[in-house]
């Protein structure tokens, strides 16, 4: 799979606003501090390969307690 297609679904599961709330719309900006930030430095998108992307993702997304509209 090319790997500029996988980049951009990355940013873009990243930056989706929450949907949950209209009232508390987060910014992906907001989501990654308020979550991911508070345990990490972000990652460089090339540290991993997309395969190892694509178990890490999901994994964080259940740590963080996101839920599928907050991504």
């Amino acid at each position: 799979m090319n790997k500029k297609l996988i980049i951009c679904a990355l940013i873009t599961f990243i930056s989706l606003p929450n949907l949950a709330d209209d009232e508390t719309t987060l910014s992906g900006a907001e989501l990654i501090n308020n979550n991911c930030a508070r345990c990490h430095n972000s990652r460089p998108v090339r540290e991993f390969s997309i395969s190892e992307w694509r178990v890490i993702m999901p994994h964080m997304r259940e740590k963080a307690h996101l839920t599928g509209s907050e991504v």
